[in-house]
């Protein structure tokens, strides 16, 4: 995986027209400019298209024929590929040309990230677009009456939480970039801490080896997919078993011309087991079989529209998601029931904080103690949701904390310190 870089297109205008002209801007045109147009009058123009907008674009430089700069920077146009300005048929002298190539979502980066995975379910998906018409003698959908519609791709993906390289998938989970920082005492520690983010303009590229019938390296077929966004998540860990993250990964498109990157996997990492666990509830440590965090992002994942960034076979491709609801984190630990205390906090709406660490291997003594990788949550504020004890045999009775992690105006709901040696995201 890599994150997807977003910039905003700039192009050039250069010589001296032949006469009065005209702009171009996927499909729609200006007024006529003058052969010494300035860039205010030239940006002034641009802004009046409607696939602009009244603050689509800035421009310096200039008066023609000095070289005029345009940047895309608006609402409609920012953070992507734009189609590059068309002079007026028949006008001679004047040049556009790209200067800075817009990206942003949905512009494939190389991926850098490599990521062992436990399972993916991510599917490209095409809707069809069919006539209802009805024709006499005809029962059948007719071969010329059907088209494809909204292109996209979604599923899931899993994975075993590794104590080296996987902050850049922490950050895309959650929506923001880490606060890096070496704990005191340390040379080779870093503290990667997140919280939790708006996640406009931020997306990754994802990119899969699916091995076919052959069993050669050579015909390992690449699917990449674009525009990846993480719309749901969930970190998982029980009796027994390893710590996991899953996610939900919605994408713009998928793409299987890219050629499939050289695999280069952190060295010497490690995963955490159960056995390296413990968790906190109201201050106290708290014995727990099994601790589940769960965040949803909240976003609107369905924007299509009828003028919409198309691939060259026609499917119509969405805009970047957005959140259109709050964000929710939530999740459950499962106790012995040894008395009323946890029961309680569902009952009477009191809350508490709840504080999950895993730990793997020492790197290097710290003040305060060693300082190992590991991963921690902190949630300083949660309501309980239930459930009761239910009594089914003779065993000893169970009981499942649900919570909900709430914002109290100032003290970040979840924080999330990921202890590597990694000194990048």
């Amino acid at each position: 995986m890599a994150p997807e870089v977003y910039t905003n297109a700039q192009q050039t205008l250069t010589g001296t027209p032949s006469a009065t002209f005209t702009l171009t801007f996927e499909g729609a045109t200006t007024t006529s400019l003058a052969t010494n147009a300035s860039a205010a009058v030239v940006a002034t123009a641009l802004q009046a298209l409607p696939n602009i907008g009244a603050t689509g674009v800035t421009a310096s430089g200039g008066a023609l024929p000095a070289a005029i700069t345009v940047t895309f920077s608006g609402p409609l146009v920012a953070n992507r590929p734009v189609a590059l300005l068309v002079v007026q048929t028949g006008i001679t002298g004047l040049t556009p040309a790209t200067s800075v190539a817009g990206s942003g979502y949905g512009s494939p980066s190389v991926v850098t990230r490599f990521l062992e995975f436990v399972n993916e379910s991510i599917k490209l998906t095409i809707d069809r677009v069919e006539s209802k018409a009805l024709r006499s003698l005809s029962r059948f959908q007719r071969t010329d009456r059907w088209a494809p519609g909204k292109r996209q791709a979604v599923g899931g993906i899993e994975f075993e939480v590794q104590s080296k390289g996987f902050g850049m998938l922490i950050g895309q989970m959650v929506g923001s970039d880490p606060v890096i920082t070496t704990p005191a005492g340390g040379t080779l520690t870093r503290d990667q801490t997140f919280v939790v983010g708006d996640d406009s303009n931020r997306s990754f590229t994802a990119q899969f080896g699916v091995p076919d019938t052959t069993g050669t390296a050579a015909n390992v077929q690449p699917f990449t997919y674009k525009g990846c966004k993480v719309t749901d998540w969930e970190f998982d860990l029980s009796l027994d078993g390893i710590m996991n993250a899953k996610g939900t990964v919605d994408a713009q498109d998928e793409d299987t011309t890219i050629a499939l990157a050289a695999p280069s996997y952190a060295s010497n990492f490690e995963v955490f087991y159960w056995t390296r666990a413990q968790v906190t509830l109201g201050g106290a440590n708290i014995d727990v079989r099994h601790f589940k965090l769960m965040g949803k992002q909240g976003y609107n994942t369905s924007r299509f529209f009828l003028r919409s960034l198309t691939t060259p076979s026609g499917p119509s491709l969405k805009k970047q998601p957005i959140a259109n609801a709050d964000a929710d984190i939530s999740g459950e630990i499962e106790i012995e029931f040894t008395g009323l205390t946890e029961y309680l906090r569902y009952v009477n709406g009191t809350t508490a904080p709840i504080t999950f660490l895993v730990e793997g291997s020492t790197i290097e003594a710290i003040t305060g103690g060693p300082g190992n990788f590991g991963l921690q949550f902190t949630l300083p504020n949660c309501r309980f949701d239930g459930d009761g004890p239910d009594v089914k045999d003779q065993d000893i009775v169970p009981i499942t904390l649900k919570f909900q992690a709430l914002y109290d105006g100032t003290t970040q709901p979840l924080t999330i310190r990921y202890r590597s040696t990694d000194t990048v995201q």
